[in-house]
């Protein structure tokens, strides 16, 4: 049935992209600028990657890995027939999650080629405007002055089949959506019990320096009734049926995005965000540590921003609390200890990012982080991006 919709929502997008050539009077075709009311972009992400794994326990050695690794190229076209309409498709190109240095494509690359997003919109943004199709909801922030997706967007990010509504100003938005999740709660009997549209998100950012053309700062937050439809698919963490539950944990968080630029030399970044799941019930997870838990995320970045942003550097922080990361508590791994407690994970690094030219950038970012049992990682990835 989903897959259905989508491709009634590509369809849309196709269907609006050749209203752009509209039939005259008595079916006489009008010569239009097509160029003017189709949209082309994309980009091209190619990187140099290595990463270190360091376990703890020293009677096990450190396991050491480098590609160049094709890590993503996308493609979106969007028809504009008219100013207060338009329909938006989303393609993706990676190599895929099977590569370490690509696990943070999300669960969203189960394939090299696979839709990311396709919609239809009413209204062009600004003000009311209602959307229907295959698209990210509100659920993290997306802005980031590092090369990596991080902790939070890998796993929170969430872009399903959903019917949406909100309303843009120069100070404020706000938005709601709906959907019918992967996932579905049991009833007593064990059976699914609500195979319906019943995940519901909200979220509400304000803009309070918009007044300023040098200084932005926007502080957001959301709101989603069901966690395990992100993309970190918490569901897999369950100690039953990977799809069934008993009942619905939130999701819940907020951020802070700011650029202040002080004069056309130097500017200032900031980025703070923290998201955290309800608690758990304890028949559904628990930690490595035998409790009932909630599972949080957090993320820091600082950025000097020289020549308003053509050259980032910066560094960043990020940690989650309520799961093991690396897996070492389960028997399976290479590195299992029956004495591990594996509940959180932090890592932090540094990056440099610059725009040779407004179409080209080259990046650089390094990040170093450990688990609550001494299990480090090291990784360190080179940018080539090209945008059109």
């Amino acid at each position: 049935m989903k897959r259905l919709v989508f491709a009634l929502a590509f369809s849309l997008v196709f269907g609006l992209a050749v209203m752009a050539f509209a039939e005259g009077e008595e079916g006489t075709a009008v010569k239009t600028d097509w160029t003017s009311n189709i949209q082309v972009g994309g980009y091209i992400d190619v990187r140099p990657s290595f990463y270190w794994f360091t376990p703890e326990n020293g009677d096990l050695k450190e396991t050491h890995q480098s590609d160049i690794v094709f890590y993503q190229a996308g493609l979106t076209v969007t028809a504009v027939p008219f100013s207060a309409v338009r329909g938006v498709a989303t393609a993706y190109y990676g190599e895929g999650p099977v590569n370490w240095a690509n696990t943070d494509l999300g669960n969203n690359a189960a394939g090299s080629l696979y839709f990311d997003e396709g919609y239809l919109q009413l209204g062009d943004g600004n003000g009311l405007y209602a959307r229907f199709g295959k698209y990210y909801i509100p659920t993290v922030s997306k802005d980031t002055f590092g090369m990596h997706f991080n902790l939070l967007q890998r796993n929170l990010y969430a872009n399903p089949v959903a019917l949406g509504a909100g309303y843009n100003h120069k100070y404020f938005g706000v938005s709601a959506h709906l959907f019918n999740g992967r996932h579905d709660t049991v009833s007593s009997s064990g059976n699914p019990d609500n195979d319906i549209i019943d995940t519901y998100s909200a979220a509400l950012n304000v803009n309070p320096l918009a007044m300023f053309e040098r200084y932005n700062l926007t502080i957001g937050g959301f709101y989603l009734t069901d966690a395990t439809e992100t993309w970190g698919q918490f569901d897999a963490l369950f100690n039953g049926p990977a799809i069934n539950y008993d009942e619905n944990v939130p999701l819940y968080g907020g951020y802070l995005v700011g650029r202040f630029y002080f004069s056309d030399l130097v500017g200032l970044g900031v980025r703070g965000e923290y998201a955290t799941t309800g608690k758990f019930d304890k028949e559904d997870y628990l930690d490595a540590k035998g409790d009932d838990t909630a599972i949080s995320f957090m993320n820091a970045e600082v950025a000097l921003l020289f020549w308003e942003s053509v050259l980032q550097l910066g560094g960043k922080y990020e940690s989650v609390n309520g799961l093991d990361y690396f897996g070492v508590t389960s028997p399976t791994s290479p590195y299992y200890d029956p004495k591990y407690e594996a509940v959180s994970y932090h890592r932090y690094g540094g990056f440099l990012r610059t725009n040779l030219m407004e179409e080209l950038s080259l990046g650089l970012e390094y990040l170093a982080g450990a688990d609550d049992e001494g299990n480090a990682d090291k990784e360190l990835q080179i940018q080539a991006r090209l945008d059109f």
